[in-house]
């Protein structure tokens, strides 16, 4: 096996350039999020019954929009699996003479965390605060730090408050873990860095794997609402985008000759993997029994359509910004604040006090819309007055404190 080539698409796909395809793919996940938590689904159905009533026949099909929430992740998921594993390629690895850069690692650790810990743990406390006011529920210092060290759900999740957050842990435990064994590897084997770098992804890949095919057999286990937040059950989502930066990099040629055929591939593989959460009954569009496939390999069908999106969105790019382009950058800049926002967001307006409008069909319809808009704005505020400064913050350390 080849060592890494530093081939023109690396540029594309690890440089500090935003690329538009990627944030394409941004885009999409976190409306896919937003848009679920919003009760999208809910409203979809208001509008068959009482609008578009000549679509009742088929109104069941509004019920693929309720798992909205499940792909977004999936595709955050394979993409930071894509971008993390670009940049561990390049910067995780040997001197030319064969020695070992280890303080890569710390620098690897510096540059997630602070990018990711500042805004999780101000949530954190903005949780804590909406708990207390709004459920008047006083949460002890054990459960504030669980969630704040993404300790609720390694094997099995533990919802005490935050519950979106059980995603982020799966990426946290990602960003320690992996770095980690490939450093030890790259130490050991330092002249065998592809080889390092794949065998590291495939094992920890079989290993997530190989946890969910053992989860699947024991009794009541529900992948649809709980084991699939496990930290242990998830890591071949993001191994599978970390695989796709390998074969970008070390078979460019394919990545960029194949991009059509594979974005077509990868749509077939959604559909059947997404598609496959339903069935129909007599009764219409529902949820699908919860199988062995559906608790095992049904997530790999979904991660890999993602992952074969990955070539045509990584080399999509616009010559001149237009407007559309412009508000998916931006929704796309702020995803990260936008999923922190909008779960608490749109927990204030379920209280009693819009209970009126959740009633009515065309003012639950007005609601959802004013909770999409609220939930970017204050996303905008908190990228703008705080996640942004804290980036500028890491970038102007000096050479010798800098952690990216």
């Amino acid at each position: 096996m080849t060592s890494p080539a530093n081939p023109v698409t690396q540029s594309k796909v690890v440089e500090r350039g935003r690329i538009f395809g990627l944030d394409v793919m941004r885009t999409v996940a976190i409306l896919c999020v937003v848009f679920a938590h919003g009760l999208f689904s809910e409203n979809l159905h208001n509008l068959v019954n009482h609008v578009f009533t000549f679509l009742r026949p088929v109104e069941s099909l509004c019920n693929f929009t309720w798992h909205l929430g499940l792909l977004g992740v999936e595709i955050f998921f394979v993409l930071s699996g894509f971008l993390i594993g670009s940049i561990l390629i390049r910067s995780v690895s040997p001197e030319a003479d064969g020695s070992t850069r280890g303080i890569d690692l710390l620098i690897f650790y510096g540059r997630r965390w602070f990018r990711t810990l500042p805004l999780f743990w101000l949530f954190i406390i903005l949780n804590v605060i909406l708990e207390y006011y709004l459920r008047a529920n006083r949460l002890s210092l054990s459960i504030i730090l669980g969630e704040a060290l993404f300790l609720k759900n390694i094997r099995e999740i533990h919802v005490d408050f935050m519950p979106e957050s059980w995603s982020l842990a799966v990426e946290e435990w990602f960003y320690v873990i992996f770095p980690a064994l490939l450093w030890a590897g790259y130490f050991f084997w330092p002249r065998k860095r592809a080889t390092v770098f794949f065998v590291t992804a495939l094992l920890l890949f079989s290993a997530s794997l190989a946890f969910r095919i053992q989860a699947a057999f024991l009794p009541g286990a529900n992948f649809v609402t709980e084991m699939r937040c496990a930290v242990l059950y998830r890591f071949d989502a993001l191994m599978t985008g970390v695989f796709a930066a390998w074969v970008s990099q070390i078979y460019p040629n394919f990545w960029k000759s194949k991009a059509l055929l594979l974005a077509l591939i990868g749509v077939a593989l959604l559909a059947l993997g997404y598609g496959g959460i339903y069935t129909w009954s007599n009764t219409g569009l529902t949820i699908g029994p919860d199988n062995f496939y559906a608790k095992t390999f049904r997530f790999n069908v979904i991660s890999l359509g993602v992952a074969f999106l990955l070539p045509a969105a990584s080399l999509w790019s616009v010559d001149k910004e237009t407007r559309f382009s412009g508000l998916v950058r931006k929704v796309a800049l702020y995803s990260y604040a936008l999923y922190l926002v909008n779960w608490p967001l749109f927990q204030l307006f379920m209280t009693p006090h819009f209970s009126g409008w959740n009633s009515v069909w065309w003012e639950a319809l007005i609601l959802f819309m004013v909770k999409q808009v609220l939930a970017f704005y204050v996303a905008s505020l908190f990228y703008r007055f705080y996640e942004s400064r804290i980036t500028r913050i890491r970038e102007n350390l000096p050479q010798w404190l800098k952690l990216a």
